[in-house]
């Protein structure tokens, strides 16, 4: 176990920032290459933090993080350019990592901390790549905006 551990914290680093964890608990299983934190899950790369009770990271097979799906009680910061930083809370977040995509799903709650710009919904999509958001609403609960106007 003690190998496996050595080898997470030397394989984690995504891009240019490494991806920091850490948690009451950590599993791995190289069969499935996956490897879950539970309890008081704190992850951080670069400015980005999740905050969650669960974390699964799925690993490819050459042990790159392709996919990070956080559950359970979420809360969030995320950056998308200089100008703009979210913070919110949700059910799930994931986290396609070579896409540069985030879903952020289950009674999500979004502020853009620059201009206090605020979003509810059910499902918010972010592609930091190409800058774009795609906010998603259920039949019983439409989508919902709060933008500040100044005089």
């Amino acid at each position: 176990m003690k190998k496996i551990f050595i080898w997470f914290l030397i394989s984690v680093p995504l891009f240019s920032n490494n991806l920091e964890i850490t948690s009451k608990t950590f599993n791995y299983n190289e069969t499935k290459k996956i490897s879950t934190f539970t309890t008081d899950v704190n992850a951080t790369r670069g400015f980005d933090n999740i905050l969650c009770r669960k974390m699964n990271i799925f690993f490819n097979d050459k042990k790159k993080p392709v996919k990070i799906v956080a559950i359970d009680n979420v809360k969030f910061r995320i950056q998308t350019d200089a100008n703009s930083t979210y913070k919110g809370t949700s059910k799930k977040l994931i986290y396609l990592v070579p896409e540069d995509k985030i879903f952020i799903e289950g009674n999500v709650s979004i502020k853009k901390l620059q201009d206090d710009q605020r979003l509810y919904g059910e499902k918010v999509i972010i592609d930091k790549k190409n800058k774009t958001a795609k906010v998603i609403g259920n039949n019983k609960k439409p989508i919902k905006f709060i933008i500040k106007v100044k005089d």
